[in-house]
């Protein structure tokens, strides 16, 4: 993906004025002036070498990426303190110390925050008056980077089992494996279903939906996540039979494309769940009969699943709030993540 920033003096002058906004209201003369980070001539060949290639925002302050630099592989995530990589062997992953180079070139390409804790006054005492001093060279990066969100550096070792994993399944692996950071209570075999669906690697599958259901708030977000990667396969169920008699040379994706596109046909939404459900496992549709209620008792499973997700997205009077015990979602939670990675076992 293309850099933001050409030059240095871009991007000093980006992280000076994301710290002189910061301390804007403070009250007092904000100094004028032309300040910069010092670099030595590593730091200057690593911030122009750098090639960011994925970037996942996750929350706010927190922010992943993968990037390359002189031919080795790099992850990054923000905002928080520490995270653990040693539960699996397979990873590699070895954390890596910032330079100013690196670290000048991956707040303004990532655009991390400064975090909203940080004392005005202190940067305004100790950061924005440096560049008057006779002896400036430039600003020291670890004077800055205190002011920042955290920033966690590691390599990744051609051996790690993700090195050609996309963004979204490394950062869902982690955050599974980091039950401490995750918003919610998820059950132990919710966890499980998740590591498996990311080290699994379905093309098919959009993983930054997964792992954005796994830093949701609210259980129903987490469902609705979960529910637009099955939603992704939809057009393979309803169109297939269809793609299969026309004995098209297209793709199914690509036929889906054409027909939702040039005819507007697009798949139904119920027709499609109830068709993908008939191939489910019958551990799975259990799982959503055990906490089927007793008004849906003679409707599909597909139908009150698509029920569920009615009554999230849309606030017209004839659908419910959707409001289960913790222990109904974990179900709920764990029949869709298993209908995720069955239907799309299909779609390979």
């Amino acid at each position: 993906m293309p850099n933001r920033f050409r030059r240095r003096d871009e991007m000093n002058d980006f992280i000076f004025s994301r710290l002189l906004n910061f301390v804007s209201d403070i009250g007092r003369q904000i100094p004028s002036g032309k300040r910069w980070v010092s670099f030595s001539e590593q730091d200057k060949d690593d911030c122009k070498n750098i090639n960011i290639e994925e970037i996942l925002p996750i929350s706010p302050g927190v922010i992943s990426s993968f990037f390359k630099l002189n031919g080795k592989k790099y992850f990054i995530i923000t905002g928080y303190e520490n995270i653990n990589v040693n539960f699996d062997e397979g990873l590699f992953l070895n954390e890596y110390e910032l330079s100013a180079g690196v670290f000048l070139k991956l707040v303004c390409e990532l655009g991390i925050p400064i975090r909203r804790q940080s004392s005005k006054s202190e940067i305004y005492d100790e950061i924005l008056f440096q560049h008057e001093e006779q002896t400036y060279t430039g600003h020291d990066y670890n004077d800055l980077i205190l002011y920042f969100h955290n920033i966690l550096l590691f390599e990744i070792n051609p051996n790690s089992a993700f090195i050609n994993h996309r963004l979204g399944n490394l950062v869902g692996y982690i955050l599974t494996n980091n039950k401490n950071l995750l918003p919610l209570n998820f059950s132990e075999e919710i966890l499980i279903q998740y590591t498996d669906l990311f080290v699994q690697n379905f093309k098919t599958i959009n993983y930054n939906l997964l792992t954005k259901s796994l830093i949701s708030v609210q259980w129903k977000d987490v469902f609705i996540e979960i529910y637009r990667c099955i939603e992704a396969v939809f057009h393979s169920f309803s169109f297939n039979s269809l793609h299969r008699s026309l004995m098209s040379s297209l793709s199914i994706d690509d036929f889906a494309l054409l027909l939702e596109q040039k005819l507007k046909v697009k798949p139904t939404e119920e027709e499609s769940l109830i068709t993908i459900f008939d191939g489910i496992g019958s551990n799975t549709i259990d799982l959503i009969k055990s906490v089927k209620p007793p008004s849906f008792k003679d409707a599909k499973e597909a139908t009150w699943f698509y029920k569920i997700r009615n009554n999230i997205v849309h606030s017209r009077p004839i659908n419910e709030e959707v409001n289960f015990e913790e222990e109904v979602w974990w179900t709920l939670i764990l029949a869709s993540l298993q209908v995720v990675e069955q239907s799309h076992k299909v779609c390979v």
